[in-house]
């Protein structure tokens, strides 16, 4: 029944978060993969440049690269001032006795806010629920939407996304593009909030959620926080 209001109403994303896309034209055009840091660094740069209000990279910066990869993109995470959020996550080691937590590393955390992006996958292979946070290793850590959305607080309950907002309404801008610099891009991201991640197919970061629908990590993300700026963090009835 949750479902099918789903698909019965729809609302308005508010525009207020732009998914920055690392889709394949982005991809494609650097021709590599993973990605040097500096690039990130450079994306760093540029968002500044265009005045983007709070930044979330929901990309992996658990293991070091070069050294002056590593610092130049430290560098870039300390001229942004702390307004960067870094994911983190927990998944189970190959035994599967315990999991293994991938946090980002020292230099890169201590000028980052840290953020939980691990989402709860239903018995029927669906996403519904997303956290408020988690604690990862005994401490407390708030998730990514929770982190852009400021509304975050340890003894909250997972809350069901409203999947009626329309992610063809959420603004969506190509990681090239801004790491070019590209004028009318840059305007977009003006004042907003950022979330940049993975939604090229070959990046496999790709979520089942209700009525039929496959999103992309970073939007989902984004679908998540809408529903708290929304005041849409609903939950069961009885």
């Amino acid at each position: 029944l949750a479902d099918l209001r789903f698909a019965w109403q729809s609302r308005q994303a508010s525009g207020d978060i732009v998914v920055v896309a690392i889709d394949a034209q982005s991809i494609d055009r650097i021709g590599v993969w993973p990605w040097p840091r500096p690039l990130y660094a450079e994306l760093l740069r540029q968002f500044q440049k265009a005045g983007v209000q709070d930044i979330a990279l929901d990309v992996d910066f658990s293991t070091p690269s070069d050294e002056a990869s590593d610092r130049n993109f430290a560098e870039a995470l300390e001229s942004a001032g702390g307004s960067v959020v870094l994911p983190s996550f927990q998944q189970p080691r190959t035994d599967r006795s315990t999991l293994h937590v991938n946090r980002p590393l020292h230099q890169f955390s201590e000028h980052s806010w840290p953020a939980v992006v691990n989402v709860e996958v239903g018995p029927d292979g669906l996403v519904r629920r997303y956290p408020f946070g988690e604690k990862l290793d005994g401490e407390f850590v708030p998730s990514m939407a929770a982190v852009l959305s400021g509304q975050y607080a340890e003894k909250r309950t997972p809350f069901l996304i409203d999947f009626s907002i329309r992610t063809a309404g959420i603004p969506k801008v190509s990681f090239v593009d801004v790491l070019r610099g590209d004028e009318a891009t840059l305007q977009k991201l003006r004042g907003k909030k950022v979330i940049v991640g993975g939604t090229a197919l070959e990046l496999g970061d790709r979520f089942s959620v209700p009525n039929g629908v496959i999103l992309s990590g970073p939007v989902l993300q984004t679908l998540a926080a809408e529903s708290l700026l929304q005041n849409r963090a609903l939950q069961w009835t009885s």
